[in-house]
């Protein structure tokens, strides 16, 4: 059964796929769309036992909430309430520590994001896809430069130890 039209009817083939942003993108399996990098979905509105991408998703937002609640509470007490940190533990390796969980939050997490923003700026089909991937990955670069060379920024922005406060909360929460 094909995709045609009459007058007041219209007949749908259930094995097509189609992209929620542009209907007029037809394709014969599951993928994303060429113009914007959205997961395709089917014509046809049926109850799906096994989600391939839910699935995958999901388990890249366990996965990522398990490595940033650390890093969250961490930047929490280190910036609003430093006197509950241990002593023998330095902003520096506070900052380790956040890069350390952050990375696999930004780059395995949010690598489909990535992948989709990168598609939507070629495809200059800009969405939330490319806001995401700039946002965080800006973020990111500027947390890895904060703490590979701190003394780059002005003196006004580093703490008493020469360090860059504000870490790897915000990609990782980003993601």
């Amino acid at each position: 059964m094909s995709h045609t039209c009459t007058d007041s009817l219209c007949e749908i083939d259930a094995g097509k796929y189609t992209c929620p942003m542009h209907p007029e993108i037809m394709e014969d399996k599951p993928g994303t769309c060429p113009k914007c990098g959205m997961a395709l979905e089917s014509i046809s509105v049926e109850a799906e036992d096994d989600n391939e991408e839910l699935d995958y998703m999901s388990k890249r937002f366990w996965v990522s909430v398990v490595l940033a609640v650390p890093v969250f509470i961490v930047a929490m007490m280190s910036d609003l309430a430093p006197q509950f940190l241990p002593d023998m533990i330095s902003m520096s390796q506070v900052q380790w520590f956040e890069f350390i969980l952050a990375t696999p939050v930004v780059l395995w997490a949010g690598y489909p994001f990535f992948i989709r923003g990168y598609q939507s700026i070629k495809t200059w089909n800009l969405n939330m896809f490319t806001l995401i991937a700039i946002g965080v990955g800006a973020a990111y670069i500027y947390s890895i430069v904060a703490l590979l060379a701190p003394e780059i920024f002005p003196a006004l922005m580093q703490t008493q130890e020469g360090l860059i406060s504000g870490g790897f909360n915000s990609p990782t929460l980003g993601s």
